[in-house]
């Protein structure tokens, strides 16, 4: 199956807590998953042909299928805490799924290496049944309390709890004096089968989560402390955010508390996606395909946001291999990376590198000198594919809107018609041009039909869209027809693009603002009617969170303007204040410039050794002024269309060519006078 979440490779940052001290960061560097888990040696019971060396068949009841991924203790365990208050066995996490392990490994040793690895364990409760049926992978993380003697704390996600968990009755959700160590009675309608045990954190646990939300820095004390709710002893907790988080501006993560001075551990979801590419033979891929649940990782055809590594036994200039460098060089390994993953046996095994393990030989694409991150070549098109093939995935990758044809009707072809009227306007508003990957594969029937009968299609192929991704050394060029003529982009496409990040970049901060401020103010809402008494103490020695950053912002600000730099402005302002800029300095005289010219945006730069002054002996601007030629994207044209005839006059007519091209460097808000 195809999971938009992967499960589970799991990192695990460590606090540990000291008595009257802060607590300190661990610089271990620990990663679970089944692979690392403890093992269990298999039962040789039969070779193949009694051959030595044939495939080891295991019997049913010693597999090792209780999910148990690590504990965590005092002493003699997998994550150790040197801290009183951890129990020598305090808490232990696994990984559960109604799916169960198979009945036998026969094809594994091939790859394991003959180790018996960890399965799965099976949901017992209505709790993790209901979160195993709503996980998007199927696999879900449970912490249990191991009969601690000084509580284990695990952070709550309310939202997700009230969306995955059973509903009861108001009544039975949160009952007075069911240990509640913070007196909240709080009765929301259907929040659970079992009441929130919310706690109160001593300083040295409210350090400790903030060490780890901060990775390890505890430099926002201004941020609102998330809810913990303590575990009863010898029960169990679901991990939703590992498994149900659908954010996408961090990875998930959650963290736990053990004991009351501040010992604490963080567990961050880290995404490994595999595409295989040409991988021969395919009894081979399908192993690898079988063992990846091993190493918490999944497969699929590539996807630009999730994807992580391409698999390759060679380097090739293919759809897959451009698609990965496109996506923002995504790194290409071979199988026997994935052998360095599973061959890890303890959470502290170093992980392999992706650098040690490139495919062989070389590729075009090792040539390419582009710097930049993903490529923005295909941007101002929108490219419609016929079939789920490689195709979407490479235009995406360099920036285009894809367009999905085969969810398009296929009743008649009026309705087809239609539909793609719709689809050419929508383009024209949003400035991109409507460009059809064209395919004779009996799969786009009857698309392909009805589309060839059209004569306002401009068809495109897969090797055009390589093409124009890889061209001018990476940089990228324009996109060609089915007939060899280059596709112009609408005229304002970058300013479309430009306009719709800003509006995204802006609602995207408001909205998160917003949500911190929400958040703050039902912490501070909540303390206050919980702690009266501290309420008027806290006052006196500080304002409310929410008021304290709005004044560290304003002296933040302040420390800008004493130093003469502008505050970060958003895109539009900066993008209004810049034309203004640009207007003023147009209109002025030669003779009339006897102040000094407005102070530019913070990010252009300027030669130190400029005489600021020298203006005055320039020559003003002409009185008729010459617009130059300029590209669509706002260049200067330095050469004609014809750029192989301007090539080649220029080395027909020079005697030496010169070695390297004169450096140059995009900027806005240019007057050339």
């Amino acid at each position: 199956p195809h999971h938009k979440i992967i499960a589970m490779f799991l990192r695990i940052d460590k606090v540990i807590g000291v008595p009257n001290s802060p607590p300190t960061p661990s610089n271990d560097s620990l990663h679970a998953c089944l692979a690392t888990a403890a093992t269990v040696e298999p039962k040789v019971v039969a070779a193949s042909g009694g051959e030595e060396g044939g495939p080891v068949v295991i019997p049913d009841d010693t597999l090792n299928a209780s999910g148990e991924l690590f504990v965590v203790g005092r002493k003699n365990a997998a994550v150790t805490i040197d801290d009183k208050c951890v129990s020598r066995k305090h808490a232990s996490i696994h990984l559960l799924s109604k799916t169960p392990p198979p009945s036998t490994t026969s094809s594994l040793p091939q790859i394991l290496h003959g180790r018996l690895i960890m399965e799965y364990g099976v949901p017992s409760t209505p709790e993790e049944i209901a979160a195993c049926d709503s996980s998007p992978s199927g696999v879900i993380c449970v912490l249990r309390d191991l009969g601690s003697k000084f509580g284990t704390f695990v952070q709550v996600d309310e939202d997700l709890i009230n969306a995955t968990t059973p509903r009861t009755s108001n009544t039975d959700a949160v009952k007075e004096g069911s240990g509640n160590e913070t007196g909240d009675e709080t009765d929301d309608e259907g929040v659970n089968n079992t009441s929130i045990n919310y706690a109160t954190l001593s300083d040295g646990q409210v350090q400790a989560v903030r060490l780890l939300r901060d990775n390890n820095k505890g430099s926002s004390p201004s941020l609102a402390t998330p809810k913990f709710q303590k575990v009863e002893p010898n029960k169990s907790v679901t991990l939703l955010p590992l498994s149900h988080s659908t954010t996408s501006s961090s990875p998930p993560h959650i963290i736990i508390l053990f004991g009351a001075v501040g010992s604490a551990i963080r567990l961050t979801l880290l995404p490994l996606q595999f595409t295989f590419s040409s991988i021969t033979p395919k009894s081979t891929l399908q192993s690898y395909i079988d063992s990846l649940h091993y190493i918490g990782a999944s497969h699929n055809q590539w996807d630009v946001n999730q994807s992580t590594h391409l698999v390759a036994l060679e380097k090739k200039a293919n759809a897959k291999a451009i698609t990965a460098w496109a996506s923002g060089r995504k790194s290409v390994v071979t199988l026997e990376y994935i052998d360095g993953l599973l061959g890890r046996k303890e959470l502290g095994d170093v992980l392999p590198r992706e650098e040690d393990y490139p495919p062989k030989g070389t590729s075009q694409l090792d040539s390419l000198s582009y710097s930049g991150d993903h490529s923005r070549a295909l941007q101002g098109y929108c490219i419609a594919v016929m079939m789920e093939d490689d195709n979407g995935p490479l235009a995406q990758s360099a920036g285009a809107k894809i367009l999905k044809v085969y969810d398009a009707p296929d009743s008649s072809q009026t309705d087809f018609d239609n539909w793609w009227n719709t689809q050419q306007q929508a383009a024209i508003d949003a400035k991109m041009v409507l460009v059809l990957v064209d395919s004779k594969s009996s799969k786009c029937k009857p698309y392909n039909t009805w589309l060839h009968k059209r004569n306002d299609v401009r068809l495109t192929s897969a090797k055009h869209l390589a093409q124009a991704i890889t061209g001018n050394n990476g940089e990228g060029d324009l996109l060609l027809d089915a007939k060899k003529v280059a596709i112009e982009k609408m005229e304002g496409w970058d300013a479309a693009i430009e306009n719709v990040s800003a509006k995204a970049a802006v609602e995207s901060a408001e909205d998160m603002e917003t949500s911190k401020l929400a958040a703050d103010a039902k912490v501070v809402q909540e303390e206050e009617q919980q702690q009266p008494k501290q309420k008027e103490a806290i006052q006196d020695e500080a304002p409310p969170v929410h008021a304290g950053e709005k004044r560290t912002k304003q002296k933040v600000v302040t420390e800008e303007v004493a130093n003469n730099e502008q505050p970060e402005e958003r895109p539009p302002e900066k993008k209004r204040r810049r034309k203004e800029q640009a207007k003023e300095s147009a209109q002025q005289e030669d003779n009339a410039m006897e102040t000094e010219p407005a102070e530019e945006s913070r990010d252009v730069s300027f030669d130190a050794n400029m005489d600021p002054q020298s203006d005055e002996e320039e020559p003003g601007l002409p009185e008729e002024r010459i617009p130059l030629p300029t590209t669509s994207d706002g260049w200067f044209v330095a050469a004609p269309k014809s750029r192989k005839a301007y090539r080649k006059a220029i080395d027909d007519t020079e005697a030496e060519n010169p070695l390297v091209a004169a450096e140059t460097q995009k900027v806005s808000g240019l007057v050339v006078r």
